[in-house]
């Protein structure tokens, strides 16, 4: 199963079941919002602040997996993360993406070894690594973490518009970056992303991203034997 920030889940309850997907709501939705099955939004202002394990930062869960978890007990974690320089949390056994949306860039050093950090390129890293940023200003950055040996995940930033594929054996998030996002769902129905906004797709739909925009497209698929809990 799975959460989205406590989670607006307004698609089709029968594929959310098919697919391992849980179905809630967010803490505060009033029922206002109407969107066509098969498009979940997730509104980065509804998402609660938490500290880092380590305490040297803050991060917004935005999606996770199982939606029971318990601190570091998932299978895969989607985050908004607000970052200074300073030591990254450890997370065994986890494999991790950073990708810089805010900010002209910044230095990561895992393990001894020096990573300059652009805007809207990915980094992979394992997340027993010891790591510290050098950021000369205070920037947000956009994380994936999945659980090594139960899934995986394929982290990719897009530019412009295409359709997109939803497959069946892995679950696919948009989480708006930068400037203009639109996802139109396969109804036709269309929904526009403010920064750090983020939609779970199902089959057909269209992601339209304005000139100056960029948002990143995430797909989790667990490994062969491994259940979506």
């Amino acid at each position: 199963m799975r959460r989205f920030c406590g989670g607006w889940v307004l698609g089709s309850q029968t594929e959310c079941r098919r697919r391992g997907i849980g179905v809630g709501l967010c803490s505060g939705w009033d029922g206002s919002m109407s969107i066509s099955a098969g498009t979940e939004v997730v509104r980065f202002s509804e998402c609660v602040d938490q500290p880092w394990a380590n305490g040297g930062g803050s991060t917004r869960v935005i999606a996770v997996g199982p939606d029971n978890s318990k601190a570091g007990a998932f299978d895969w974690r989607l985050s908004i993360a607000s970052v200074t320089s300073g030591a990254f949390s450890r997370f065994p056994g986890v494999d991790r993406t950073i990708v810089l949306a805010d900010g002209p860039s910044m230095t990561l050093t895992i393990d001894g070894e020096q990573h300059v950090l652009d805007p809207f390129r990915p980094r992979r890293f394992a997340g027993e690594s010891a790591v510290t940023c050098e950021a000369s200003q205070p920037s947000f950055d956009f994380n994936v973490m999945t659980r090594r040996g139960v899934c995986s995940a394929d982290v990719s930033i897009r530019v412009g518009s295409g359709h997109l594929g939803a497959p069946l054996d892995c679950l696919t998030f948009i989480v708006a970056l930068a400037g203009a996002v639109t996802v139109r769902s396969a109804g036709g129905r269309a929904v526009k992303m403010g920064r750090f906004d983020s939609v779970a797709l199902s089959a057909g739909a269209e992601l339209c991203v304005g000139p100056k925009g960029r948002a990143a497209v995430v797909r989790v698929k667990y490994a062969a034997g491994q259940l979506a809990r």
